[in-house]
């Protein structure tokens, strides 16, 4: 008996991220209201996630402590992929947190896709087809962080000229809460 595709487990390789600016009024001209005014392809993003610190509490006639659940804490995310010339979104979005007193909070959406679902291929060509079309299709699973700002960006690796790796940014996210959709096709 085959499986059913809800089973099938999540890949990890197949992701995008956008951010929309939380809050605006739309009295940036260059950013109307709601715009995605950083949006790129990744090649690597960690996945948002809490934390509780357990709280000991002991009373004067107990011999063990009890623990309760403390205050949640969430982790910063950490953004990387390859240096490109055209797209700086991320980089101009810390400048901005830091020179600014405009509103510099945004809503990051990553985009996790799943490939259920994908017809089997016959040949090289109906694969790219098929990872093209693939590509727009709605995706599986969506983290929503919100309260958004940037707390590091490195524009670009570090430049060594003895190797011929790729130049990799990187940037640092702060949140305040997130959320978990999956998304029924």
């Amino acid at each position: 008996m085959a499986r059913s595709a809800k089973e099938d487990l999540f890949h990890s390789f197949r992701f995008h991220a956008t951010a929309v600016r939380a809050g605006s009024t739309g009295s940036d001209p260059l950013i109307p209201t709601n715009a995605t005014f950083a949006e790129a392809g990744f090649s690597a993003i960690t996945t948002p996630e809490y934390s509780l610190e357990a709280v000991e509490y002991r009373e004067g006639n107990s011999v063990f402590t009890q623990k309760y659940p403390g205050l949640p804490t969430t982790a910063d995310l950490t953004f990387s992929r390859g240096v490109v010339l055209g797209d700086t979104g991320f980089y101009n979005w810390l400048i901005e947190t830091a020179a600014s007193g405009n509103e510099y909070r945004a809503t990051v959406t990553i985009h996790q896709f799943h490939r259920a679902g994908l017809p089997s291929w016959t040949s090289p060509a109906d694969i790219l087809t098929k990872v093209k079309d693939s590509a727009s299709r709605t995706p599986r699973r969506q983290y929503v962080v919100e309260n958004a700002f940037p707390i590091r960006v490195k524009p670009a690796g570090d430049l060594d000229a003895s190797t011929a790796d790729v130049s990799i940014a990187e940037a640092d996210v702060a949140y305040e809460w997130f959320t978990m959709t999956d998304v029924e096709q």
